[in-house]
């Protein structure tokens, strides 16, 4: 395990207070660089993605396609938040 990773758990660990149910469930959900796990391409794109899985009746793809798309969407709301 890298520095940067030993940096990343002890704020994370810090966070839950010892509370160790809360960290493991956010150590396996949350990625440490939350931009870096951010989809590349548009949310038009990433819809018409979720949107083939939902036809293709496959609905746990599509609710983690969703998810991304979502995460993304907020993502970029707040970077163009206060602007134009």
């Amino acid at each position: 395990m890298g520095e940067k990773e030993k940096k990343e758990e002890s704020w994370l660990q810090e966070l839950c207070g010892g509370d160790v149910k809360l960290y493991d469930v956010l150590s396996s959900s949350l990625p440490l660089d939350p931009i870096a796990a951010l989809p590349k391409e548009d949310l038009g794109i990433l819809i018409e993605a979720a949107e083939k899985s939902v036809k293709d009746e496959n609905y746990e793809e599509a609710t983690r396609k969703y998810r991304s798309i979502v995460d993304k969407a907020i993502f970029e709301a707040t970077q163009t938040r206060g602007k134009g």
